[in-house]
């Protein structure tokens, strides 16, 4: 297979860096958008057009939405891949990954639209479900592999899995995020326990990985998507009674790291992602739709937009 000159650039021997630090606020793992929106002035340049990417797990599509966001907001484009797609991820050209239930990862070129098909399809190694993706500025793709207690990395100027980050305080990874100083934060989940924490690794990130941190273990919770701002983590948690919640740690993580407050949704949650601006936007489970929550943020907060959906969402993506 060829690779594409776009999606499959070389890994380099650098450090790696988030790929949000080309896009701010594209996707839900390792996005760093601004905290606050700010103005424009008539002497800057205006904003790069921004859209919303929702993997929908009950129409088997990918959504694209021109932001911002109205409770009316209708799709502009849909993909339709062979498996339930489960999530998401766009890179700094506007190039789009899309993990399904069945253990691909599709790979969509930019300029993206309802006729694009894939460019390329990977195994996500031998896991049968994609959980959070992220782009690094290299052109490597992160993977989370739900079913087991590991990251995949793909070197995509090989089209191939290169590598897997795994380590024994990994039980059960779905979320994935870079922060600033290029660690790896994973959202780990103990399986049939109700308990979730958040385990950290420091570049360079190699096979067999011994965590700097590992937060404590939180009752009552099921971590899974993750999104960055430059002074908070945002969590999805799915929680253990059918209510959840996003649970927001102050920056930067450290061992005795414990939610600040959480975010009621009053829907279940299930993705998050920030934009430019520092707008927080949640995709709910079981038909709840899309909620945008404008900062500052509080255990007050509530939605500035519900865009109602017939939709089960649990990946989130902003970008290009």
């Amino acid at each position: 297979m060829r690779p594409e000159k776009i999606l499959f650039r070389a890994a380099t021997g650098a450090p790696l860096q988030p790929a949000v630090l080309c896009v701010p606020g594209r996707n839900g793992g390792g996005n760093i958008p601004s905290s606050t929106p700010s103005k424009i002035s008539s002497n800057s340049s205006p904003r790069p057009a921004q859209h919303l990417y929702v993997a929908n797990g009950l129409t088997q599509q990918v959504l694209q939405y021109a932001l911002p966001l109205t409770s009316a907001s209708t799709p502009s484009t849909m993909f339709t891949t062979s498996g339930y797609p489960l999530s998401v991820a766009i890179d700094s050209s506007g190039n789009l990954a899309v993990g399904d239930t069945a253990g691909n990862l599709y790979l969509f070129r930019a300029p993206l639209s309802s006729a694009s098909t894939a460019s390329a399809t990977l195994r996500n190694g031998s896991t049968s479900t994609a959980g959070q993706l992220l782009f690094t500025s290299a052109g490597d793709l992160f993977a989370a592999s739900v079913s087991s207690a590991h990251i995949n990395v793909f070197s995509l100027a090989g089209g191939k899995l290169s590598q897997q980050i795994t380590a024994p305080a990994l039980v059960w990874t779905e979320g994935i995020a870079l922060d600033a100083r290029n660690n790896l934060i994973v959202a780990n989940i103990y399986l049939f326990t109700n308990k979730s924490n958040l385990v950290v690794f420091a570049p360079p990130l190699s096979r067999a990985e011994s965590p700097i941190l590992t937060t404590p273990v939180q009752a009552e919770a099921t971590y899974t998507n993750l999104a960055l701002s430059p002074t908070q983590l945002f969590v999805v948690n799915v929680g253990s009674s059918g209510s959840g919640s996003i649970d927001v740690y102050p920056l930067p993580l450290t061992a005795s790291s414990t939610p600040a407050f959480s975010i009621i949704t009053g829907s279940r949650p299930g993705a998050v992602a920030l934009d430019s601006s520092g707008n927080l936007y949640v995709g709910t489970k079981g038909g709840g739709g899309i909620q945008v929550f404008t900062p500052p943020f509080s255990a007050a907060s509530t939605p500035s937009v519900t865009l109602p959906m017939n939709a089960d969402i649990i990946s989130l993506a902003i970008g290009k």
